[in-house]
């Protein structure tokens, strides 16, 4: 645990920041260049909490007016928290207004994903590739944020309520509807199948290291009905390295290549990227082809 800053006197070891203009994070990547609080300007700068498993798994709860706080008596959840006492807790001075930290198991973090809920969309749960302003950050219309209570050794580990945490996993476990997207290229052998798998990923990863969970699944099953699961893994991992150890063993244990993606979702996303190769690819194998249906 690190000592004195202005910002607040205690700071968890395993939060980490991005600087910011009013609250707005303006670093190119911002999402995934964490810096630690004292590579921050604090003179100058505002300064965010890069929330889920890059600052040890904590999420912001956001309270954006008395709708959020309703929302949660409606499904007769009383605590957000864990736990005596109070956790984090910051304002914009805005009424009604305020985030809580808490913390997130470690077995939920692949799981979730931000969301905002609510028939008015008031309580926001916010996790990975978000971020939240820390006091003293400025506020473009109350001047800066404060704090309602600070972290400690002790309130900064306080965990989710079990029943706050079952309302966002249920909310992250709706059906997304998906689009399948049927392939141009023609019948490929399995060791082509496996060329062109791999440049279509090559392609995307070059332009989304990192994508967002549900494009990470589309990508993870489609791999996986083309090359089956034992391909899939090694392709996925040279492509889209595993944050936790294991983690696409636990993916694919619960694969069925009947409802997954295909290869067109992974030719749509890598055309989306980079167009003209694709186009290139497409000629290619348009010739192959040709050529295989002359000589057959």
């Amino acid at each position: 645990y690190i000592g004195f800053f202005n910002i607040m006197t205690f700071i968890p070891s395993d939060w980490r920041f991005t600087p910011l203009r009013d609250k707005a994070a303006f670093l190119l990547d911002w999402q995934n260049t964490p810096h630690t609080l004292n590579e921050i300007d604090l003179s100058e700068y505002g300064v965010g909490l890069l929330l889920g498993p890059v600052s040890g798994g904590t999420a912001a709860i956001d309270f954006d007016g008395p709708e959020a706080w309703d929302f949660l008596r409606s499904k007769n959840i009383s605590e957000p928290v864990k736990g005596s006492g109070w956790p984090p807790i910051w304002t914009s001075g805005k009424p009604h207004r305020c985030q809580i930290a808490v913390r997130v198991p470690l077995q939920y973090w692949g799981v979730l994903k931000g969301r905002k809920l609510g028939p008015d969309k008031k309580l926001e749960l916010r996790w990975t590739g978000e971020q939240s302003a820390l006091p003293p950050s400025r506020h473009p219309e109350t001047g800066s944020y404060n704090w309602v209570f600070e972290p400690t050794v002790r309130n900064s580990a306080f965990e989710i309520s079990d029943e706050l945490l079952k309302l966002w996993l249920d909310a992250c476990a709706k059906p997304v509807p998906q689009k399948v997207y049927q392939t141009t290229f023609p019948e490929l052998s399995d060791d082509e199948k496996t060329r062109k798998v791999d440049e279509l990923l090559s392609i995307i990863a070059r332009n989304c290291p990192r994508p967002d969970y549900e494009d990470w699944l589309k990508f993870g099953f489609a791999v996986a009905k083309e090359l089956g699961k034992t391909d899939a893994i090694a392709m996925m991992r040279k492509h889209f390295g595993e944050e936790k150890t294991g983690e696409y063993d636990r993916l694919f244990s619960g694969h069925h290549p009947s409802e997954s993606p295909t290869m067109g979702t992974l030719y749509h996303h890598a055309k989306k990227y980079e167009p003209d190769a694709i186009l290139r690819s497409e000629i290619h194998a348009r010739e192959l082809n040709r050529i295989k249906r002359k000589y057959n």
